[in-house]
């Protein structure tokens, strides 16, 4: 037989020993093998430490602020007070509407305003986990 072909035995055998390796795509970096496994110790020694570079780290970052409003002697001469702006102090549950008025809105035309306005007071009770219900003709606010 003649040989007019190209040998390509040492392509086929280096293509079966990369099929072999473990693939990765090419946007992943290449990660270290262990020679021996860590111990606990070893593992609670370096969470202890990262905990307490945290610590360290935040306590300067952070600000503390005065939630309290000033309010100008002027003003308050004319009978403006300063409200609270402390989170836990505002009620989730408030709603724009009363209920009765969101469940008859509700039930507008699609073209009203009214109707607009009570699909986002119920909106918002839905995202403070409650919800509306009628029972024997009283509205009652039900929590999810």
């Amino acid at each position: 037989m003649s040989s007019n072909y190209t040998p390509i035995d040492d392509i086929v055998e280096a293509f079966l020993d990369k099929k072999n390796e473990m693939s990765r795509p090419i946007e992943t970096e290449p990660f270290a093998t262990l020679s021996e496994p860590l111990s606990l110790d070893e593992v609670k020694e370096v969470e202890e430490i990262k905990e307490q570079d945290v610590v360290s780290d935040e306590s300067s970052y952070i600000e503390v602020k005065r939630n309290d409003i000033e309010v100008d002697d002027e003003l308050q001469q004319h009978g403006v007070q300063p409200t609270s702006t402390d989170p836990q102090e505002i009620d989730p549950t408030a709603s724009l509407l009363a209920d009765e008025k969101i469940v008859k809105g509700l039930h507008a035309p699609i073209s009203s305003s009214l109707r607009w306005l009570a699909t986002l007071a119920l909106y918002l009770l839905q995202r403070s986990h409650y919800t509306l219900k009628v029972v024997r003709g009283k509205v009652m606010r039900v929590k999810k």
